[in-house]
This record gives C-alpha cells, sequence and structure tokens, in this order.
C-alpha cells in the first residue's frame, strides 16, 4: 500500500482528510453511485489507508491544537472521485465517512505497540550476533 494525505482541510472547527481519486469507474454516472464507490473502496483497501490517515492526522492535530479531541476537532474523511462528481448531483462521486475516536485510538495503540515490539526484537537480535 502506498498513499499520501493529500489535503487536510479546516472547516467550521473541525479538520478533514480529502483524497482525491482519478479512478475509472465506468462510462457513465451510474458507475460512481455510492455503492459503487463502496465497492471500489473495499476492493482497492482504501479503507485501510483512509484509517491510516486518520491516525496520523490525529496524532498531528494533538501535537498542534491545545485542548485537542477527535470528538469536537477531527470532521472525518472525503473521497473524491473526481470523475464521477457533478455540481448537479449532490454527493455524486464522494465517498464520506468518520471513524470512531475509540477505533481511531485502538489502532493508534496497536501501531505503538507493533512498533515497539519490533524496536525490542532487533535490539535482541543484534545483541546476540
Amino acid at each position: 500500500m502506498t498513499g499520501f494525505v493529500d489535503l487536510i482541510v479546516a472547516h467550521e472547527g473541525k479538520f478533514y482528510v480529502i483524497d482525491y481519486k482519478s479512478n475509472f469507474l465506468g462510462f457513465n454516472q451510474t458507475s460512481y453511485r455510492s455503492e459503487d464507490i463502496s465497492a471500489h473502496m473495499a476492493s482497492h483497501h482504501y479503507h485501510l489507508q483512509y484509517l491510516i490517515y486518520c491516525v496520523a492526522v490525529n496524532r498531528y492535530l494533538a501535537t498542534r491544537i491545545p485542548d485537542y479531541d477527535y470528538d469536537q476537532h477531527f470532521g472525518g474523511v472525503h473521497y473524491l472521485f473526481l470523475r464521477g462528481m457533478q455540481r448537479e448531483i449532490p454527493d455524486s462521486g464522494v465517498f464520506t465517512h468518520r471513524p470512531t475516536k475509540e477505533l481511531i485510538t485502538a489502532l493508534d495503540h496497536s501501531l505503538i505497540n507493533r512498533l515497539l515490539q519490533g524496536k525490542h526484537s532487533n535490539q535482541r537480535g543484534t545483541e546476540s550476533v
């Protein structure tokens, strides 16, 4: 998996992760319905990608905003499938989600524990050499 956070937007006191997608899902607008976008998100593991982005942005905001609170300051993620967006159709080509604070906190702790386990394993491995 590769990727970069394309944009972080502040709107009405909340911060949002924006990821632009130029993926081709089909030749007509019906290919960009929410259920088709959701299926595409799942098949390309974009859910995992945005969860990692949420952990990273959550950590960053916690270092920048005094009294930061996820529920108050984090608005969620928007994946914008550019080929499917139409001004006349609200939310067309857009996937939106806001993971719970509990999920992001659990993932953050899990990542830290994995990193620490790897660090200890590497230290033990180099001591025996």
